[in-house]
């Protein structure tokens, strides 16, 4: 678990992120890119409206104009004039959609359909923060990269051991994306205590960003402002998660996660580890690096069941190259727990 930044820093930046968004409705005939630029493609929404592109937004808009990534990539890193004659001509293909450009500091964010509903940061971190407290949920970590808002908590309340010696807490991992990057995720997080690994072992709530689509768009370009509609759906949609972070962690909910744990235990690795942590390497799709790790983790833990593993693969997120890629090892590792006994035997019995 790589630690982020502090809650007082992460209110503070989504504060500033806040002020500093804005978001658009454009007929697709208003957009284009120009390109060379000094500082890569910048994307023209209007007459009167430049931004500069974000990686998000780059998928985006490579997806949208049929353009296989690879290639989009290779022209505007390689071929700016070309790129942006492909862009602008798939984009013409368009003309009669509409997008919604989410921008960010000067830049575009997320290119998105008109019928992405938000689900803000800040509305949820208003939501979330003061049930987290009656709860008795300390920060362990927390985050907010160009592609989503973590907030993981866990609580000494619910306190147990796995095996003896080794103890674990329950908590909450709660995830957003402001860009069309995933759910709204609520999650089970198990804290192993003589290690600080943190597991996420499964969804409580999760909500996906799609809402009406939005009519009534009478320039080519405007602003997009939610409607009271909208602004009531969300607030009882947060209302929700409120509860859900108070209700969530039950003693009787831990113990049903622990025996899912111990269970887990007695199945071993019965073959050659280095043959079956390249058939893990594949199966959890980690990289040639993340393998080497795993299997060192595995040999210091010594543990070969399916706990140790899994313990491996979570000990590989303090050490991710970023805090998106910490967060799926942590699920990886409950991927492990999770395989049925007949994958675990393809697995762990390797010659």
């Amino acid at each position: 678990m790589l630690r982020g930044k502090t809650l007082i820093e992460l209110a503070t930046e989504i504060e500033r992120q806040s002020a500093s968004k804005s978001d658009l409705l454009a007929q697709s005939d208003a957009l284009s890119v120009v390109a060379p630029c000094v500082n890569g493609p910048m994307l023209h929404v209007g007459a009167d409206r430049s931004y500069g592109i974000n990686e998000v937004a780059h998928g985006q808009l490579a997806t949208y104009t049929g353009i296989p990534k690879a290639y989009y990539d290779t022209l505007r890193t390689s071929a700016p004039t070309l790129y942006e004659e492909n862009v602008n001509h798939w984009l013409k293909k368009h003309t009669g959609e509409r997008r919604m450009v989410r921008t960010l500091d000067g830049n575009v964010r997320a290119l998105l359909s008109p019928g992405y509903r938000s689900l803000d940061n800040a509305d949820l971190l208003e939501a979330v923060l003061p049930a987290a407290h009656e709860a008795g949920l300390q920060i362990l970590s927390s985050n907010v990269t160009d592609t989503r808002m973590y907030l993981q908590m866990t609580t000494s309340r619910l306190r147990g051991e796995v095996k003896v010696g080794d103890e674990v807490q329950a908590g909450l991992v709660i995830s957003n994306s402001e860009v069309g990057a995933g759910a709204l995720n609520v999650e089970w997080l198990i804290y192993r205590l003589v290690c600080l690994n943190g597991m996420i072992v499964g969804k409580a709530l999760r909500k996906n960003h799609i809402g009406r689509r939005v009519t009534g768009l009478e320039d080519e370009v405007q602003a997009y402002y939610a409607d009271s509609t909208r602004r009531l759906d969300d607030a009882a949609f947060f209302s929700k998660v409120r509860d859900t972070v108070r209700h969530m962690l039950t003693p009787e909910g831990f113990e049903a996660k622990l025996a899912e744990l111990r269970g887990s235990t007695e199945r071993k690795i019965e073959g050659d580890p280095v043959v079956a942590v390249e058939k893990f390497q594949r199966r959890l799709g980690l990289t040639d690096g993340e393998r080497g790790g795993l299997l060192t983790h595995l040999i210091e833990g010594g543990d070969l069941s399916a706990w140790g593993v899994a313990n491996a693969v979570t000990a590989l997120a303090h050490d991710a190259e970023s805090y998106d890629r910490s967060v799926e090892l942590e699920r990886a590792g409950s991927t492990v727990i999770d395989l049925p006994r007949s994958e675990w035997k393809t697995l762990a019995q390797a010659a």
